[in-house]
């Protein structure tokens, strides 16, 4: 397999493996510009994805990784996890997302065989943060740090949106405070939860094709990070 920093160039051979830096093994295909990703099989690891919505438009996203006791989880292990995360969103993470916020479900699935158990738990609860809406693209940036360097032992999150109050003006490119530790704060006690629910949140790496253990939400900084994808109109 070649190693490449970026996509290589046309012309290239349809359907040929290739390494694409950090991001792992990728296959070319017949289209100019369009990849696809190897799936990578992980012993005892789940996938979650917390999808939500903003109310005036811009799909809401999460991917978290939480490692099972058993090297294949199954259906119940998938259960386990959302009832969890859920009672999470319910008592913390919903108080720092403004009211325009809902979260619809939580879908949690296997990435230790394909197709792997898969759970879904729908939710249909609010934000409960009071303000003026932030646009679903104003956030800030979280990591998740495993106490390892480099790019596969590190993960991010950006959270859903907050309200104008959150910002410190009048410089509002960045956020309060206030804010921004009470947001990392809700963020370490759900890898508290998970821990002691015996699913630990970890990095997902797919070059190595291994689970590293979350010890730490970090704020890499005060500034707003743009993300555009959430507003209306945008692929998914």
């Amino acid at each position: 397999m070649t190693y490449h920093p970026k996509p290589p160039d046309d012309p290239f051979t349809p359907w040929t493996e290739f390494r694409w830096g950090s991001r792992g093994q990728w296959t070319t295909t017949a289209s100019k510009g369009i990849f696809v990703m190897a799936h990578v099989v992980i012993p005892n690891g789940i996938r979650t994805v917390l999808r939500g919505h903003a109310s005036f438009g811009g799909e809401l996203l999460h991917v978290f990784h939480f490692r099972a006791p058993t090297a294949t989880p199954s259906a119940a292990d998938c259960a386990a996890v959302n009832s969890n995360i859920l009672p999470w969103w319910n008592t913390q993470y919903k108080n720092m997302c403004n009211t325009g916020v809902m979260l619809d479900d939580v879908t949690s699935t296997s990435i230790a065989e394909v197709p792997g158990p898969q759970a879904q738990g729908v939710s249909g609860i609010l934000g409960t943060r009071i303000g003026q809406f932030c646009t679903p693209d104003t956030t800030m940036c979280v990591k998740f740090a495993t106490g390892l360097s480099g790019r596969t032992n590190r993960g991010r999150i950006y959270p859903w949106p907050m309200c104008t109050g959150d910002l410190l003006l009048p410089d509002e490119y960045r956020v309060t405070a206030s804010y921004r530790a009470a947001m990392v704060g809700v963020l370490n006690n759900l890898i508290g939860i998970m821990n002691t629910a015996g699913y630990p949140m970890v990095v997902r790496s797919g070059v190595d094709a291994a689970l590293h253990p979350v010890s730490l939400a970090v704020a890499v900084d005060d500034y707003i990070d743009s993300q555009t994808r959430r507003l209306g109109a945008h692929g998914r």
